[in-house]
């Protein structure tokens, strides 16, 4: 019998050029120049002064590039980053059992989102999907980027 639907499911790991599809989380290959360590939820954005490369940042609403690292990384090493879709742990400065349906920015705290509303604005890079948990930790989708 023939399938009225095309396409295939795949249950694990599939590697697209410097791109991992692993679980629904895409991630892609960069270089962590934040100059420390940086662990699985941690915020980052596109380091401007290094090719495929990323950085902490202090800055709130940060626009452009925001991703979220997948696993551990030393200083210098190739960080699995998020950048779309599906983010199973981000770290927030979120209160415990908070966040569920608000917006997340990047905040003044590196490493770390900050809630921002259910309204929507400038900056915001992801929608909350669960509640932080005592440590700040919650997962979000990204929303679809906007052009500023």
């Amino acid at each position: 019998m023939a399938s009225d639907h095309s396409g295939f499911k795949a249950l694990g790991h599939i590697d697209m050029d410097e791109k991992t599809l692993t679980h629904g989380v895409l991630t892609v290959r960069m270089t962590n120049k934040s100059g420390g360590t940086l662990k699985e939820g941690d915020v980052v954005i596109i380091d401007p002064s290094n090719d495929k490369s990323v950085k902490t940042t202090t800055t709130a609403g940060y626009k452009l590039g925001v991703g979220v690292i997948r696993y551990y990384v030393s200083s210098s090493g190739i960080a699995e980053v998020i950048f779309f879709g599906y983010i199973p742990k981000i770290l927030t400065t979120a209160a415990s059992g908070t966040g569920r349906g608000q917006f997340l920015k990047t905040s003044t705290t590196a490493k770390k989102a900050q809630l921002s509303g259910t309204s929507g604005g400038s900056g915001d890079f992801a929608v909350a999907i669960t509640n932080a948990d005592a440590n700040g930790y919650l997962a979000a989708i990204f929303k679809t980027p906007e052009v500023y």
